[in-house]
């Protein structure tokens, strides 16, 4: 499955989508909360992939109500940016190839059979995000507000920090 052609594929009122395959992004496209009331949800538990140059895509709302996005198996953002506005609990891999970002808005919680990967840019962003998976990640690390905290009992690869912005809380829990 996949999602082309610019726009919005829409989950109203506590919907759950659940990828079991492959889902590729190839456009300018974001999945939305697109009504009031309950949050809605996207499991992946397959791969998804993101390929836009130059572009951005991902998951939120044009509502406030939240669109959680949970990844038990593999996101990988090839080339653009890839958004996660609001929260998400991650047993899987993120990976984010050179060139290409992806940022987490919102509170996450990313398990022990986590991993960040990859020689990308990540951008955290508002809202608390716990990392106490696998740290692979190359590239280059922006936090713009909110709290992070990184357990590095995890981690083979130094973590290189590029930029602090606004009201930062940044912890780095080591062996």
């Amino acid at each position: 499955a996949g999602l082309g052609n610019g726009g919005s594929f829409r989950l109203d009122n506590g919907a759950t989508l659940i990828n079991q395959g492959n889902f590729a992004i190839v456009d300018d496209v974001f999945v939305l909360q697109n009504a009031s009331g309950t949050a809605s949800t996207f499991n992946n538990q397959g791969v998804l992939t993101l390929n836009v140059a130059g572009g951005v895509a991902g998951f939120g709302s044009n509502t406030g109500v939240a669109l959680n996005f949970n990844n038990a198996g593999s996101v990988q953002a090839q080339a653009g940016t890839l958004r996660f506005d609001f929260g998400g609990t991650h047993s899987g891999s993120f990976d984010v190839a050179n060139g290409a970002t992806i940022q987490f808005q919102g509170n996450h919680s990313f398990s022990n059979s986590s991993q960040i990967n990859g020689a990308g840019t990540y951008v955290l962003s508002g809202g608390n995000r716990i990392f106490n998976g696998a740290w692979n990640h190359t590239g280059n690390l922006t936090t713009v507000g909110g709290f992070t905290a990184i357990d590095t009992f995890n981690t083979t690869t130094p973590i290189n920090v590029n930029a602090f912005q606004g009201g930062n809380t940044f912890v780095i829990n080591t062996p």
